[in-house]
């Protein structure tokens, strides 16, 4: 229906009930008023390009005169103008709004690419699509503390020579604490590594992110960072030296008496010397999501532990040898809590360090609680066990969704994925073999027993 465009007209045309009515006006080909229970609005409908476009020119206020019909009218005529010159309006509002995005993306500051890294789901990997584990997330914020100074900055303005001065300037840091304590520098630093690995990530994941197809930040950029990450972690190697082992089981059965959590010190730390699990495994961590080990993860019967939601997002099940059995159950008779590893009063420790450091200052020997599990893993690898059941040992393969439970099967999560699986049961003479050759005589560890 065609209606004159006029004040009079235009005010007596009546609102819908419901959804739209469209009128167009006789003085103008394409050009009308939509009509809508509350609202009304000049539009201009057109093809361009073969295309049918129909945009909104304006909306119209409760009150119009005949100046705004004008200019309402002129704006129309423009419309009409582009339209027949092939430009398409919204296709040009759509590049317009992808533009100011893309522009507002460049903005994006440092601090909101690491919020925006830690807040995404994991994308690959054990656990892929969800959440990232609390421990990794303290990690991105941790690193993203060594760019303190360029947190406000858009992620555009950091540059390549910004970068290799910062990882000199947190190595020279790390080297003059070393030297400070008495150790020679090394002219490299784990924790500038790891501050650039996340820096990558972080950038990575803004470019990502884009819809765009050419990147917010220069790929040149993100690769000066990735120059400066070694293809594989740098990792510590510090374990108990061989012959040392004895000598460490026999202070920590005996040095912890009489102190404070000193039985839940000894207990948990010779548990983790023999079975390589991490701490937060055994010990929890509330900051790191992880509970601590319950006596529903032991179970006697068979003679096996379970950890629970493990750092690759699996549960671990692990046989135990025959004196971690009989040390369980020594502590089981006497628990009072379901945790695993408390006192007689059902209080947990807070950590083991003050076990730690008292073994330390009895033998000279510092092994942190992963000290232990790389203890584990150098007596593994001595003892001539297969990769396939160290990693099987260590956990560092991969579960079988909703099988191991009830089939105590894990797979193997590298090349042979398919051809090798591990079973519980093909671990329990390797823990066996590693809990005697833990718990030998002093004397015949300061031989140098061969494996």
């Amino acid at each position: 229906m065609k209606v004159p465009y006029t004040k009079g007209a235009i005010d007596d045309l009546p609102h819908p009930e419901s959804g739209q009515k469209i009128y167009w006006f006789k003085e103008r080909s394409g050009f009308g008023i939509r009509m809508t229970p509350s609202a009304r609005s000049f539009i201009f409908e057109k093809r361009v390009a073969g295309t049918k476009r129909r945009v909104t020119v304006c909306k119209l206020p409760s009150e119009i005169d005949a100046r705004f019909l004008k200019v309402a009218m002129r704006k129309a005529s423009d419309l009409d103008s582009d339209f027949t010159n092939g430009i398409d309006p919204v296709a040009e509002a759509r590049k317009a709004a992808a533009e100011a995005a893309r522009q507002a993306e460049a903005m994006i500051t440092l601090r909101d690419a690491f919020k925006r890294y830690a807040d995404a789901d994991k994308q690959k990997g054990a656990g892929k699509g969800r959440p990232k584990k609390p421990r990794t997330i303290r990690d991105i914020h941790a690193a993203s503390e060594r760019f303190k100074d360029w947190l406000d900055k858009p992620v555009t303005e950091i540059t390549g020579d910004m970068v290799r001065q910062r990882y000199r300037e947190i190595v020279a840091g790390a080297d003059a604490a070393r030297v400070k304590a008495g150790k020679a520098a090394t002219g490299h630093s784990a924790q500038a590594e790891l501050a650039m690995r996340y820096l990558r990530a972080a950038m990575n994941h803004v470019n990502k992110s884009s819809d765009d197809d050419t990147p917010i930040i220069r790929p040149k950029v993100i690769g000066h960072v990735g120059n400066l990450v070694p293809t594989t972690p740098r990792r510590k190697t510090r374990n108990i030296s061989d012959g040392r082992i004895p000598e460490w089981v026999e202070a920590v059965k005996t040095g912890l008496d009489g102190r404070e959590f000193g039985s839940v010190y000894r207990d948990a730390l010779l548990f983790l010397l023999l079975t390589g699990a991490r701490v937060s495994e055994v010990m929890g961590s509330a900051i790191d999501g992880y509970a601590p080990l319950t006596w529903a993860d032991v179970d006697f019967e068979s003679r096996k532990v379970t950890f629970r939601d493990t750092k690759n997002r699996s549960d671990h099940m692990l046989p135990m040898g025959e004196w971690l059995v009989a040390m369980m159950q020594n502590r089981k008779a006497a628990s009072v809590s379901d945790v695993v590893f408390s006192d007689e009063a059902g209080r947990v420790p807070v950590n083991l360090r003050g076990g730690y450091d008292r073994i330390r200052d009895l033998t000279g020997i510092h092994a942190t609680p992963h000290d232990l599990r790389r203890t584990f893993a150098t007596v593994v690898a001595r003892l001539d066990i297969s990769e396939i059941k160290l990693k099987g040992l260590l956990n560092h393969i991969r579960v079988v969704d909703g099988e191991a439970a009830e089939n105590e099967s894990v797979e193997i999560a590298d090349t042979t994925a398919g051809y090798v699986s591990v079973e519980v049961k093909d671990l329990r003479e390797p823990m066996q073999r590693i809990e005697d050759y833990m718990l030998r005589e002093a004397a015949e560890g300061a031989g140098g027993r061969a494996a």
